[in-house]
């Protein structure tokens, strides 16, 4: 879940509010940055050479006091809150008062003093069991402990507080050796939150007492995290904000899904606990499947029922279960759940399969050394690529979903190659459509190819925009090596010059 956490904050996409200009060791970015708060210029030393500038989005305010900072490795950075205002006229203030932090000793990863780093902050995090009283308690995944020297620490990241977002918990302080455990108590909020994931097909698996309630939009396939928010004592007020920032949804109220609506891309829907029972959920669903035509309503084994409209907030008090709609119930079956012991199994309507293949030039899909994993799933909607009897190759993370009796043994349906040539990371590959994602807050731009099962629904194949992703079925309509180069650049820069 850790990792999983980490991958969806990197593919957030900041919120436009002007440009900044963009550059790394004074090459152009390829695209230019949007903003939410603030552009940034860091200059190697002061009245040095520039070495980046870009965006950085923050709720916190950096003008009042710290419009500019500088860390112990002489790098100094400004901020500055409108259009292109870190142009090549953008310079450090006479009168800024540049005072580095003290330099402190921290755990580096293991408990051993001796095996130490340097920085101005001490960072830990690590994921936790939180339970109804608010105790965390620790997992057997390794904590994380190191070090930073970033000039400028932004919301859940300030220094000295500790947050819990879901079930993990990240600290920063600055005296030595204070990452040995999270070195700040985090309190019980006061707001009754829904915890989920998108594994869990959008259906809510618990409640916690936070601080704030998040929403946050994951994938194509219109699954959302579900989640909340809690801070130390002592942290920013602008980590209790309510309100958008980047693609998370903050509100401060109880049970709190989407308090001002949600955009959906094709549907509204509702989900009833059972027909003519109690209302379960309400929200958007995003897909290129025709719901309408003959699957307005849906139900599963366990009773709920979901349908679907297509018009302005829809699916309001008004909307019901239409008294003709016919609610056929799909067979029950059963599926490998994890390893492929059949004594070990799991009942639902769909067995699924998912893991990370090796992909050769003649497009072979060869094992890689990951685990599968196989199991079972109840979704009343199987959203464009999570459809039944299909596989989908996806870069290197094949997925399926079938529906016979431990039909999740290997990949269901062989996926041939496309006549599309897309870029991929550094090399070319056949597909059926690329896809581009929205440029991320470090400038970089993800490429990718989608390839699909034999008997796969036309809609998977189909161009255009769909929700992160852009998709093309042109030759490198994605985009070829050159333009990714900035990115392997800026890469190779960061890792040699800053932590």
């Amino acid at each position: 879940m850790l990792k999983y956490l980490i991958f969806a904050q990197i593919l957030i996409k900041i919120t436009t509010s002007f440009k900044c200009e963009c550059s790394n060791s004074g090459i152009a970015c390829l695209e230019e940055c949007d903003t939410g708060t603030y552009c940034y210029t860091t200059w190697i030393v002061l009245g040095g050479d520039v070495v980046w500038q870009g965006c950085k989005t923050t709720r916190t305010d950096l003008l009042s006091s710290r419009q500019c900072q500088t860390n112990r490795k002489g790098l100094v950075t400004c901020v500055c809150d409108s259009e292109k205002c870190n142009d090549a006229s953008f310079s450090v203030a006479s009168d800024a008062a540049l005072i580095v932090p003290k330099t402190v000793k921290c755990f580096n990863m293991d408990l051993n003093q001796d095996n130490f780093c340097f920085g101005h902050y001490c960072t830990f995090s690590m994921e936790m069991i939180i339970n109804d009283f608010g105790d965390l308690i620790p997992t057997d995944i390794r904590a994380y402990r190191g070090c930073s020297d970033e000039e400028y620490s932004a919301d859940l990241n300030s220094v000295n507080m500790c947050s819990i977002s879901g079930n993990v918990i990240s600290c920063r302080c600055n005296s030595s050796f204070c990452n040995r455990e999270a070195a700040f108590p985090v309190s019980l909020g006061n707001i009754l939150c829904y915890m989920s994931s998108p594994f869990t097909g959008n259906i809510p698996e618990g409640l916690k007492y936070c601080h704030l309630c998040y929403l946050l939009p994951t994938d194509y396939q219109g699954q959302y995290d579900r989640g909340c928010l809690s801070v130390s004592d002592g942290a920013p007020v602008e980590t209790k904000k309510s309100g958008n920032f980047e693609r998370y949804k903050y509100c401060d109220k109880d049970l709190s899904h989407c308090p001002d609506g949600c955009e959906a891309g094709s549907y509204c829907f509702s989900t009833w606990i059972l027909r003519n029972g109690g209302l379960k959920e309400q929200g958007c669903k995003t897909t290129r499947a025709d719901l309408l035509t003959d699957r307005q309503c849906q139900t599963n084994r366990k009773g709920l029922v979901t349908c679907v409209c297509n018009t302005e907030k829809c699916n309001g008090p008004s909307f019901t279960i239409p008294s003709d709609v016919s609610l056929t119930v799909s067979p029950t079956i059963k599926c490998f759940n994890g390893d492929l012991i059949e004594n070990n199994f799991c009942f639902g309507h769909y067995c699924s399969y998912s893991g990370e293949v090796i992909l050769n030039d003649f497009g072979d899909i060869l094992p890689s050394p990951y685990p599968i994993y196989r199991g079972c799933a109840d979704d009343e909607y199987n959203d464009d690529l999570n459809s039944v009897n299909v596989c989908t190759l996806s870069n290197s993370i094949i997925t399926c979903k079938c529906n016979t009796q431990f039909c999740n043994r290997e990949s269901a349906f062989p996926i041939p190659l496309g006549n599309i040539v897309c870029y991929m990371s550094s090399s070319y590959y056949d597909s059926h459509l690329c896809y581009k994602l929205p440029t991320d807050e470090d400038g970089k731009t993800s490429r990718g190819c989608l390839t699909v099962s034999d008997g796969a629904p036309e809609e998977l194949k189909k161009s255009g925009t769909f929700r992160f992703f852009y998709y093309c079925n042109q030759d490198l309509c994605n985009g070829d090596f050159s333009e990714n180069a900035m990115d392997l650049i800026e890469e190779d820069v960061k890792n040699v010059t800053k932590i």
